[in-house]
């Protein structure tokens, strides 16, 4: 079957609307007619350029900006001390200034040619409190450093080559808010000629953070923030979102694979997710030897969809620290980094690398290799057919969907009916659990204003079903909902209870560590209570007073909700119950993780970052060192035991931190790695333990 390959869109902005399925091709498309930068030797000419060769297999250029100022570490590229800096391996030159005057450069990029470079000067203008003004503009300069001139006003992010016309198109951020922090978000995506800026199409209308958008190479695909932290793949043709994580500096492999990767909060890992979107694994891309597992940053895909750039380490003890770029080669199912070659090694801060290699837009990955540990090398390097699953829509084909308005499954999940994304916000200590559910204590979560109004409008066409899936970790009372439009749910005397209106029910005991499904089904004014999909019709006494919004909590119930839909009908019981089995089951079935409860001596403490530091995060953890005192549960053989603390949440760091070196806490920890949400968070690691597996602490943060 031939497939149409996008070449140009049409000047209408492309909306949101609905979860999309990335079909792909049956062949890997076309490739862009490009004559590549002649290479001035036939080899490469010092030891630097022969080990980047050895790694990309051809003449390779690279481009970066560089810092200068050698005690500090500008990763966002926001201050006025920078070079333009690049190398080619092939002209014996090593590394050079391209542009020597020192001012603002950031993000640049390699025509895919080579032999132009774009970047941004962001126009930074600092502001009261931290806060910033951005007026970007992007220029474009030939490799040499002749022929500088403007583009246009707003920030570059990547330059792709219509595999068609064989044209350069550069992908660029517009529309920037008076104010802002760190991290830059646009109003818009755009795309310009490079050879005729004027020449403009919008491609997405919406909130969009710039510094890491690449599109595939059929242009059909982009993965990106929208904004952050969420990560989602835009599918160009459709305007539709799919949601692949939480996170920053998501990437798009440059084939037609629609490989995506997304940068994880400990800036060690990234997470692959494959074409399908439901599969995904981690990839630790700080294993260079140089960097020792300490932080890495700028991660970003070169044209050859085996190689990837980085920078790094990023050490705040270290008494010399030099932030350099690393080159990485992928092994063949994208599973682990297999090999590391070096490209600078200088005092100052190498950021915001981008790389170009001869001849590797004709590579494309090998689908069904895509996660396989033991793939073996391809003996040739043809395109290889990309097909992507279609996965099919959760209760697509049930009658009850259809009066379905909100959904909100996990903060993993697309949580998308119709035209609306679900989306809350964590406040306080609130926060989300191992199985991306809202954690309540210490906080509350609310839904965004757009996603309360169809909740609102059910309730005054007279019948509405709101359902949830909830998990207390005591049976202690606090309120678990509140919906500012007749309902509240709670727990009191171990019971879950649901006021409604002139309405009040116990909706069955409380078990710890147990899932619960509670449905409201409601007329006008009245209602019928469910439990675990069964109607409950013993009344109680009104003693919960509505609150003035919507909420999930208010701080004091411990627990979790995973689970919450509203439909715009009073729904039964079988429909009811149909939902909650299901959910009650996989809650059911899932195995429990390792715990340990001990009591330790806190020795060294990672510095947390500042508050500019963590402007563009709204939650960020530390780790500490603790010698092991006394096992009080569980299993652990180790002398000492590194843990991860909240420190910083709902922007506000928390007074309760840091702790006293020498005093002894008593701590409940879970295994790191079996808490994937915390992926997305900023996470401070400065202790000197490197080889033991971190523990993260699972009790409600202290304010």
């Amino acid at each position: 079957m031939n497939c149409r390959v996008f070449s140009k869109l049409s000047r209408r902005m492309l909306i949101l609307a609905g979860v999309g399925i990335l079909a792909a091709c049956s062949d890997d498309g076309p490739i862009a007619d490009i004559e590549g930068a002649n290479p001035a030797s036939d080899a490469p000419m010092d030891t630097v350029s022969k080990g980047i060769e050895a790694l990309t297999g051809g003449h390779t250029r690279i481009v970066w900006t560089q810092q200068q100022n050698p005690a500090k570490h500008d990763k966002h590229g926001n201050g006025q001390r920078f070079k333009l800096v690049g190398l080619d391996t092939r002209d014996g030159k090593g590394e050079r200034a391209i542009l020597d005057k020192v001012k603002n450069y950031t993000r640049p990029i390699l025509t895919p040619d080579g032999r132009r470079i774009v970047f941004t000067d962001k126009g930074v203008k600092n502001l009261a409190k931290e806060k910033k003004a951005y007026n970007p503009r992007c220029y474009v300069v030939n490799f040499d450093g002749t022929g500088l001139k403007e583009l246009r006003r707003g920030y570059a992010d990547d330059v792709w080559a219509d595999p068609e016309t064989g044209k350069f198109w550069v992908y660029m951020g517009e529309g920037f808010p008076s104010k802002g922090g760190s991290a830059l978000q646009a109003s818009k995506l755009t795309r310009f000629l490079l050879d005729d800026p004027k020449v403009a199409e919008t491609i997405y209308k919406g909130k969009i953070s710039v510094n890491n958008l690449q599109p595939s190479r059929d242009g059909k695909v982009i993965a990106g923030l929208y904004p952050w932290p969420e990560a989602r793949r835009l599918d160009v043709e459709t305007g539709d979102l799919r949601k692949i994580g939480h996170g920053c500096w998501t990437s798009t492999s440059p084939d037609n694979s629609y490989l995506s990767w997304v940068f994880d909060g400990a800036h060690k890992n990234i997470t692959m997710v494959h074409p399908n979107g439901d599969d995904e694994w981690v990839v630790p891309i700080n294993t260079q030897k140089p960097v020792k597992r300490r932080d890495v940053y700028h991660p970003r895909w070169t044209n050859h969809p085996r190689i990837l750039s980085a920078t790094g380490s990023y050490d705040k003890k270290a008494k010399r620290n030099p932030v350099e770029i690393y080159l990485g080669k992928f092994d063949p199912g994208m599973t682990k980094v297999a090999e590391w070659a070096r490209v600078t090694d200088n005092k100052f801060a190498d950021t915001f690398p981008d790389v170009w290699i001869s001849g590797a837009e004709s590579y494309s990955l090998d689908v069904k290799s895509l996660g396989d540990k033991d793939a073996k090398e391809p003996k040739q390097k043809d395109a290889i057919t990309a097909q992507t699953p279609v996965r099919e829509t959760p209760e697509a084909s049930s009658n009850r969907e259809d009066s379905l308005v909100i959904r909100w499954d996990n903060a993993k999940s697309d949580n998308k009916v119709g035209g609306l994304v679900a989306r809350v916000n964590a406040k306080g200590r609130a926060r989300f659990g191992r199985h991306y559910e809202m954690v309540l204590g210490g906080g509350y979560l609310k839904m965004r204003e757009e996603t309360l109004q169809p909740l609102l409008d059910a309730r005054k066409a007279g019948a509405s079903t709101v359902q949830f899936l909830v998990t207390p970790w005591t049976s202690e009372d606090g309120v678990i909902y509140n919906d500012a439009a007749g309902m509240v749910v709670f727990v009191e005397d171990g019971a879950f209870q649901v006021r409604y209106f002139n309405s009040a029910f116990k909706a069955g005991p409380v078990s710890a560590g147990t899932a619960a499904h509670i449905a409201v089904s409601g007329t006008g004014e009245t209602c019928k209570v469910y439990r675990d999909g069964k109607l409950v019709t013993e009344k109680a006494e009104f003693n919960i007073p509505p609150l003035k919004a919507q909420h999930f909590g208010d701080g004091t119930w411990e627990g979790g909700v995973e689970y919450y839909s509203v439909h715009k009908a009073a729904l039964g019981e079988e429909a009811i119950s149909s939902t909650a089995k299901p959910l009650l089951e996989k809650a059911a079935a899932r195995k429990p993780v390792p715990r340990l409860r001990l009591k330790g001596k806190l020795t060294e403490i990672s510095e947390a970052s500042t508050k500019q530091e963590y402007d563009a995060y709204e939650r960020a953890v530390v780790v500490y060192a603790y010698d092991v005192e006394e096992v009080l549960e569980g299993e652990y053989a180790e002398k000492q035991i590194p843990v991860v603390h909240w420190v910083y949440m709902d922007r506000q760091f928390l007074k309760s931190m840091p702790r006293k070196i020498g005093e002894s806490y008593e701590l409940t920890v879970e295994p790191f790695l079996d808490h994937p949400q915390l992926k997305s968070e900023y996470l401070d690691h400065g202790i000197s333990i490197f080889d033991l597996p971190q523990w993260f602490d699972i009790t409600t943060p202290q304010p």
